[in-house]
């Protein structure tokens, strides 16, 4: 069952739903809320795709994965000001973080999804639970 906007409301104001820093009411929609890009952005190079087509495999444990060794090793990291953008070119893996951090209580699930317009052009959004 999806969550209201009233529902949603109801969840932030008893503190069960939160986010830091907090979210505005022009954030939640009919039936989610929208998340805020952060400022980090990690690039990957173009050596993991070489790694890739060559037949490596680059299976990774998203949660024991040794990320300050993955990131020292193929990356640039990016911090774009608030209203800046970050150019996403063709074919490159980025990492990217949103603006807030969020607790969500055991008898709640979150679902995180990209935007049905940028989600066309090839951007997928995924999540880190924490």
């Amino acid at each position: 069952m999806l969550l209201t906007r009233r529902s949603i409301q109801a969840q932030l104001d008893s503190g069960n739903l939160s986010f830091d820093p907090a979210i505005g009411p022009e954030q939640i929609t009919a039936s989610s809320i929208d998340l805020r890009r952060g400022s980090k952005f990690i690039e990957f190079s173009q050596e993991i795709a070489k790694l890739k087509g060559m037949g490596a495999e680059m299976a990774f444990d998203l949660g024991n994965a040794d990320w300050d060794g993955l990131v020292n090793h193929f990356e640039q990291t990016t911090d774009v000001p608030d209203g800046e953008f970050f150019k996403l070119e063709r074919g490159r893996l980025v990492l990217g973080w949103t603006r807030e951090y969020i607790k969500i209580p055991d008898s709640l699930a979150g679902r995180v999804e990209g935007k049905s317009k940028p989600a066309r052009l090839g951007l997928v959004v995924s999540r880190q639970v924490v």
